[in-house]
């Protein structure tokens, strides 16, 4: 007459065995994968360094570079032109603007501009030798010319350049050169010649003009 109650459970230690799997299995996924996140922001980190190091290196080169053209510039009394043959702008350095009485404060010229101020008597020649050496017939560019100061007279300037860049087609993209100024050789030139062909006293033709005619 009475009921038959049956009681039937586990340990507790068997209970919770899949959970304790579960949570070592999570915490070793996570620990692995924090691990790999820790590594790779390591090596991310590790290598910025390395370039930021390589990127100091190159702008303390391109600056010793940069001083060292200055000062081989400078000992030579050379002015630096730059050209961009796409747009015709020129960029100089104060020495180029200085030969031709500019300033930097000054607009800058373009090549239009600036072959306005040739010596119209040096100008076709000057046009000529350039137009072939952008045209790949000469390996550079040489030539003298006289170009017209800010202040009226006419200074006399040796251009050595060349055309650094070129698109797939050959066509000139970039134009980079020296100016010298030569005024005081020019004018003692023509003293000398002067003196060769001239009686020194009364400035009148010699025998060595009259041969040479």
């Amino acid at each position: 007459d009475k009921p038959l109650a049956l009681a039937v459970s586990r340990d507790l230690q068997t209970v919770f065995a899949p959970w304790r799997t579960l949570a070592w299995i999570c915490g070793l996924t996570y620990g692995l994968v924090s691990m790999v996140l820790l590594l790779s922001v390591y090596f991310v980190l590790r290598q910025q360094r390395v370039l930021l190091q390589v990127s100091r290196r190159y702008d303390q080169n391109a600056i010793e570079s940069a001083q060292q053209l200055d000062l081989a510039l400078h000992g030579a009394d050379l002015g630096l032109w730059d050209v961009d043959l796409r747009t015709g702008a020129r960029s100089l350095n104060r020495r180029s603007l200085e030969m031709a009485g500019n300033t930097p404060e000054d607009p800058p010229e373009n090549m239009a501009t600036w072959v306005e101020r040739i010596h119209p008597d040096d100008r076709e020649q000057a046009g000529k030798l350039r137009t072939a050496h952008q045209r790949g017939e000469t390996d550079a560019l040489i030539m003298e010319y006289r170009i017209r100061h800010r202040d009226g007279h006419w200074v006399w300037l040796h251009s050595r350049g060349k055309v650094t860049h070129r698109d797939a087609d050959g066509t000139p993209l970039r134009f980079i050169g020296t100016y010298q100024d030569i005024s005081e050789r020019k004018a003692a030139e023509s003293q000398i010649a002067e003196f060769a062909y001239h009686d020194s006293l009364t400035g009148l033709p010699n025998r060595r003009l009259l041969m040479d005619r």
